[in-house]
């Protein structure tokens, strides 16, 4: 073997060991992402029904209107917070999710005030934040680290079908 084929394997070995040693901190990543949406799981339907002097009705209208608000919000934050990933790098943004839930809770722990309105805000923007730091940044670093070289950025979303040879 020639000098050159054995810098060319100890490259793709190195290069395998990469993506080895990426892909399970970002399935933890993933894990994490999923158990910070499902702690508040039992708790902020509680906190909300208290908040609306126990009626259950406006409690789920609220917590059903917040999570749409939030679908709708991130779509928005999704978009900016790409852009500036790509620009910052990842990495500050996948702290960004824990660090907000943390933030967060404390928040509406230590209210003293008995606002529905802050149990709604915070809740908005944990759900969005958590949303953006796990699925938007892990789908945007597995596309960094396994996309082939001959594979575009972005899928093409037009309706016109790609150039090519087409089949019968």
């Amino acid at each position: 073997m020639s000098k050159a084929e054995q810098h060319a394997v100890t490259e793709e070995e190195e290069k395998r060991a990469l993506k080895k040693a990426t892909l399970y901190p970002m399935l933890f990543h993933t894990i994490q992402g999923v158990v910070q949406h499902l702690i508040t799981l039992q708790t902020e339907p509680i906190l909300m029904r208290e908040l609306c002097n126990g009626d259950v009705a406006e409690a789920s209208r609220m917590l059903g209107a917040t999570a749409g608000a939030a679908g709708v919000l991130g779509l928005l934050v999704n978009q900016v917070g790409g852009k500036l990933s790509d620009s910052l790098g990842r990495k500050p943004f996948y702290l960004l999710g824990p660090l907000v839930n943390v933030v967060l809770g404390l928040v509406v722990y230590l209210s003293t005030s008995k606002s529905k309105w802050l149990l709604v805000s915070c809740r908005m923007i944990r759900m969005i934040v958590t949303t953006f730091s796990g699925t938007v940044m892990t789908s945007a670093t597995l596309n960094d680290i396994y996309r082939h070289p001959h594979t575009p950025l972005r899928a093409d979303t037009s309706l016109t079908p790609p150039p090519g040879p087409t089949w019968q």
